[in-house]
């Protein structure tokens, strides 16, 4: 399949391993650290959290994961979270959203920014795909991915991607046919 970005860029410089300079090299280390240390979301709270209060029924991506135990600055303490993988064009890592939970009700933590993404969201062609739809013609792209999800329930022939943040929206990958984004 042909598939390009929104946005014409040049590639940038890249070190041996492929990323371009030291923060970044770190913040993706530190995101692939914290996927490494979720299991699959099914049967799990953070897939509770979905159908009970966000209405998700159908399936959900392999990039949806699942977080027991994870170390939440702003409240101090280990919460269980909801995490999100985003990959590049490469399909390699580079940045997760992690959404932390409570405990007892599974719905987003009573805190202030319940919601950290960890890497880097700078790539060109990235984005989290929830749906790898059948008709390339029409495309949705969403900043959340609940959001992402909710599309994917009304509209599940789309390819439906999640930018995990706005500045993101310029990178996601759309298909060479897309006549409607």
């Amino acid at each position: 399949e042909q598939w390009t970005t929104l946005r014409a860029n040049q590639t940038p410089r890249m070190n041996n391993i492929g990323i371009s300079d030291t923060v970044t090299r770190k913040a993706i280390t530190q995101a692939t650290r914290i996927a490494k240390e979720t299991q699959p979301i099914s049967g799990t709270l953070a897939e509770r959290y979905l159908r009970e209060h966000r209405s998700i029924k159908g399936a959900l991506p392999d990039s949806f994961r699942f977080h027991p135990n994870h170390w939440n600055s702003e409240a101090q303490l280990k919460m269980p979270a909801l995490v999100v993988v985003a990959k590049n064009s490469q399909n390699k890592l580079r940045a997760i959203q992690i959404i932390s939970l409570d405990a007892t009700t599974a719905n987003k933590a009573a805190l202030k920014s319940p919601k950290i993404t960890r890497g880097t969201l700078k790539d060109e062609a990235m984005g989290v795909l929830v749906n790898r739809g059948t008709d390339n013609s029409i495309f949705a792209i969403a900043e959340g991915p609940e959001t992402a999800l909710s599309i994917k329930e009304a509209y599940p022939d789309l390819t439906i991607y999640c930018t995990l943040g706005v500045a993101n929206f310029k990178r996601v990958p759309i298909h060479s046919d897309t006549k409607q984004v």
